[in-house]
């Protein structure tokens, strides 16, 4: 048989051959297994199949894929496997679950490796992954495996590791694979589309409450406290989540609009931004009203002196528009003004007392903490205030910092801190040195994590569940090896200039 015919008849009988085998061992698991696990076998065909597109369509279905990953980040659907019910104790991490961003990210990162192991490595740009970033999540990488390992309930300690996993895979695969400016403004616009998305649902679910309800989102969406403001939580299933999340992505929207150069454009981003601040009010969280107004007023002084106006003006330029549109919130939103006057019947007052008994409980385990996602099964240990807070309440330390110094000890939190020192202390420097798109967007990088870190000193969250840090992390690495790239072709530019001046006076 001649060459040719044999490709062309392989071309045909291979995917015939491989789509028969998978539609047998589907067949055979909807009948033998149960119904997560032929799901998570029907989205490794779906996976596989996206992956085979994604080889033949190449870049722009790459990039798309990217951009409905970023954009689906709320959205908590997911395939819990091996979730316990009953886990006796407040967990932030239980199973190994996958969500959809999961599988988008997935199918993102199998192409890449891929790509890295048996393609051609010379189409692969010239990209690193910085040292310092990879000595600190490998040392709190391997810090967590030996708490988990330690730890009463080992399970819950290694559902936690896999988050980890998870967000490490992401920011190595967006810090080592986004060469193009254009990706990174892209993504800005869908992260003000996901302001815009949210800002509608909280919006339906404070004035309405017919639509994105409990049993169609599968959590909680409507939190009451007695006599307090009814706070919705958009899809976050909690309503400082929710704010947490989209304050991050909100300084994001506003230096990617205030730098956008198409008029229409720039209102449509800015309008969305300023819906989603105005949503935000529902939440009723003060923590996140709080994080976004400090980080506003520093990024908004610091883009002014950016633009050559000095410190005191800009300081006294944007306090004065502070305190009109505090002012105008004040006087114009009751549960703005309610969740700032009234009583919240004791949400407050808990923090206190939580906080005492994380004191003793790091005190008393300051080296290795009491074991990774174990806080709450040891706490009533440590609980020596007048209340007794933890017989009543089974949330931990309303600190997330005091929560991971509790979990694996103090000398083990400076890794954490560490990372996000490297995302903020970079992308402040990014905002100065670099232009356009890198500059504004770095600026917006900085403020959410600073927002992001003003709130966790009154709220626990799992930072490797925060997928905004670390998708912004990985971007401000990439947007480093950009100008650095863009900085050494200037060098290089000025220097052929030179050479043929020189070649032309001589």
């Amino acid at each position: 048989m001649p060459t040719s015919a044999h490709n062309t008849l392989s071309s045909y009988l291979i995917p015939l051959a491989v789509g028969l085998l998978c539609g047998i061992l589907f067949v055979f698991s909807l009948g033998n297994l149960p119904f997560k696990w032929t799901f998570a076998i029907l989205l490794g065909v779906i996976g596989v199949g996206g992956l085979v597109f994604l080889n033949i369509l190449q870049l722009q279905t790459k990039h798309m894929i990217l951009m409905l990953a970023v954009y689906l980040m709320p959205i908590l659907y997911d395939i819990n496997f091996m979730y316990d019910e009953n886990p006796g104790f407040y967990v932030h991490a239980n199973g190994f679950g996958v969500a959809i961003t999961d599988v988008l990210f997935g199918m993102l990162i199998v192409a890449w490796l891929l790509q890295i192991t048996v393609g051609k490595r010379g189409n692969l740009p010239d990209s690193t992954f910085p040292l310092e970033w990879k000595i600190v999540m490998a040392g709190l990488f391997v810090v967590n495996f030996v708490s988990a390992v330690n730890t009463a309930e080992p399970f819950f300690a290694y559902s936690m590791i896999w988050q980890q996993i998870k967000v490490y895979f992401i920011i190595v695969f967006l810090a080592k694979t986004i060469n193009d400016i254009q990706v990174v403004k892209r993504i800005g616009y869908i992260m003000v589309a996901v302001l815009g998305t949210q800002a509608i649902i909280l919006f339906e679910q404070k004035l309405v409450g017919a639509i994105f309800t409990d049993q169609l989102l599968g959590q909680r969406t409507t939190w009451q406290n007695e006599g307090g403001p009814l706070r919705v939580s958009g899809t976050l299933g909690q309503p400082n989540a929710c704010a947490m999340f989209m304050n991050q992505l909100m300084m994001v929207g506003v230096f990617i609009g205030l730098a956008e150069k198409k008029f229409g454009l720039k209102v449509l981003i800015l309008g969305a931004v300023a819906m989603a601040a105005a949503a935000e009010i529902f939440t009723a969280s003060r923590g996140g009203w709080s994080g976004l107004a400090i980080s506003f007023v520093t990024c908004m002084i610091l883009w002014r002196i950016r633009q050559g106006h000095g410190f005191v003006a800009s300081v006294a330029l944007v306090s004065l528009i502070g305190s009109l549109m505090f002012s105008g919130l004040f006087m114009g939103s009751e549960a703005f003004r309610n969740r700032l006057t009234q009583d919240d019947k004791g949400t407050s007052d808990v923090r206190a007392p939580l906080m005492e008994v994380a004191k003793n409980l790091i005190a008393d385990n300051p080296l290795t903490g009491v074991g990774l996602n174990h806080y709450t099964y040891d706490m009533q240990k440590y609980d020596r205030t007048f209340v007794a807070i933890t017989r009543d309440w089974s949330a931990p330390v309303h600190n997330t910092f005091m929560l991971i110094a509790g979990e694996i000890g103090i000398p083990a939190t400076i890794f954490p801190v560490l990372m996000i020192w490297f995302t903020m202390y970079t992308s402040i420097r990014l905002f100065f040195k670099a232009d356009g798109t890198i500059s504004a967007m770095s600026l917006g990088i900085f403020g959410g994590v600073l927002s992001w870190v003003i709130h966790n000193q009154v709220d626990p969250t799992s930072i490797y569940a925060e997928y905004p840090f670390w998708i912004m992390s990985g971007m401000v690495i990439a947007m480093q090896r950009m100008h650095r790239a863009q900085e050494r072709e200037k060098l290089r530019s000025a220097a052929e200039e030179k050479a043929a001046a020189v070649n032309t006076v001589t």
